[in-house]
């Protein structure tokens, strides 16, 4: 869903000095220009505050209710036997900082923005929008 936003503006050729989340999509449609997706990190957040991270091989959970944590090596644990939390500390000490500097991020991102301002669009883009079937 994070990336939907970012593809839509590459597919109508338009840019943002907006900061936005995610990354277009449009370049797995060419093989040549493909990213790797699994250099990336993503985050979930369910509505009790678990943060799941998932970065290359590695998947870190955090229940913050129980104050627990696990991280799992996909590639040798696919299936997510093993919890490794204390086994590799120093990935785990790495997922620790990214999900702390998550959290100031996720607190900051709504103050960005002050209410009043207004993302202006222009009559080009609009076009562009109802050719792809976005406006009506």
């Amino acid at each position: 869903m994070i990336d939907i936003l970012p593809t839509l503006l590459e597919a109508c050729g338009l840019t943002t000095d907006q900061d936005i989340q995610g990354r277009s999509l449009l370049p797995l449609c060419s093989s040549e220009d493909a990213p790797d997706l699994r250099e990336r990190v993503v985050l979930s957040e369910t509505h009790q505050g678990v943060v799941s991270i998932l970065e290359g091989r590695y998947k870190y959970i955090f229940y913050p209710r129980q104050n627990r944590e696990e991280l799992y090596d996909l590639e040798k644990d696919p299936k997510e036997k093993v919890n490794g939390i204390d086994l590799w500390p120093e990935v785990r000490d790495s997922f620790r900082k990214k999900r702390e500097d998550l959290v100031i991020l996720a607190r900051n991102y709504g103050k960005r923005r002050s209410p009043e301002e207004k993302i202006v669009i222009s009559d080009k883009d609009i076009e562009r929008l109802h050719a792809l079937g976005y406006l009506r």
